[in-house]
C-alpha cells in the first residue's frame, strides 16, 4: 500500500504521489509538501486571477515588486520607492530623499512646503484616476481619492438608471419621458405624488412596463392581483353602498 500524507488545503488524506517532494525533511519528518498538487494549482489560479484583475485596473506593473500598481517614478510604485528611502513631491514632481527632504507625514518636499504662494501645475504622475470615468484629474477635481466631483454628483442618477434597467428593463431617460407625458401625475388618480416620486407599474406576467403610478394606486391594484374582474367587482360594491 502506498504511503499517504494529510493535505492541509483540502483536509484529505492522499497518497504521497499527489504531493510535491521536499528536498529536505521538515522538523516533523515530513518529506512531501503540506498541500497537494491539486490545491497548489488552485492557489496559483487564484493568484493569477488577482494579478490579471489588478493589471486590468492599473495597466502598469512595478519593475521592483512585479505587482500591478500605479507607477510613480522610475517604473516603481510609491511603496517600493519608500523602501529605497525615496518619495515624489506632489507639487514639484521631483524624486527626492524621504528622510532629508520631507517633513514627517507631508506629501510635498520641504522646499515646496516653505515657499509661500507656490502655484505650480501638478505633474501627470501626481494626478489621480477616477474609477468611474477613468480620467486623470488633480486632487482639487476629486470628491474622494477614487471618484471625481462630476461622477460623484451624477452618482445618484446613475444608480437610479441601473435600478430601472435591472428591475424593469427601461432606462431612466425613458421613465422621465413617461413622467413628462403624464404631466407628472399618476396614471390612475391623476394626482401629483407627495413625498416620493411616481413608481413604475409593470405586468407581473410579461414584465412589460405599463405606466407610472403613485404608491397608493400601485399598491392598491397589487392587492387586487392586477385582476380587472376583481376591480370591477370592487367598483360595483362601492357604488352599491354609496
Amino acid at each position: 500500500m502506498a504511503e499517504t500524507a494529510f493535505c492541509t488545503g483540502c483536509q484529505k488524506t492522499r497518497v504521497k504521489s499527489e504531493f510535491y517532494e521536499r528536498p529536505m525533511r521538515s522538523r516533523n519528518g515530513r518529506d512531501v509538501s503540506y498541500d497537494c498538487k491539486e490545491c497548489r494549482a488552485k492557489g496559483r489560479n487564484r493568484s493569477e486571477e488577482t494579478w490579471n484583475a489588478r493589471f486590468k485596473l492599473h495597466g502598469t506593473v512595478c519593475v521592483a515588486c512585479g505587482i500591478p500598481k500605479p507607477l510613480v517614478a522610475e517604473g516603481e510604485c510609491s511603496a517600493c520607492l519608500a523602501d529605497r528611502g525615496l518619495r515624489v513631491c506632489r507639487v514639484c514632481g521631483e524624486l527626492k530623499v524621504l528622510l532629508l527632504e520631507f517633513y514627517q507625514k507631508r506629501a510635498e518636499c520641504k522646499l515646496c512646503s516653505t515657499t509661500p504662494g507656490t502655484d505650480r501645475e501638478p505633474p501627470l504622475k501626481s494626478l489621480l484616476t477616477c474609477r468611474i470615468c477613468r480620467t486623470k484629474k488633480s486632487r482639487d477635481e476629486m470628491a474622494s481619492r477614487n471618484t471625481c466631483k462630476p461622477c460623484e454628483i451624477a452618482g445618484p442618477r446613475r444608480k437610479r438608471d441601473a435600478f430601472y434597467r435591472q428591475t424593469y428593463g427601461v432606462s431612466l431617460d425613458e421613465v422621465e419621458k413617461m413622467e413628462t407625458a403624464q404631466g407628472g401625475r399618476c396614471a390612475i388618480c391623476k394626482k401629483e405624488p407627495t413625498g416620493r416620486r411616481l413608481g413604475v407599474d409593470h405586468n407581473h406576467q410579461t414584465g412589460a412596463v405599463r405606466a407610472l403610478l403613485c404608491r397608493a394606486c400601485n399598491v392598491g391594484i397589487g392587492y387586487f392581483a392586477d385582476s380587472p374582474t376583481l376591480l370591477r367587482e370592487a367598483a360595483a360594491y362601492i357604488e352599491k353602498h354609496l
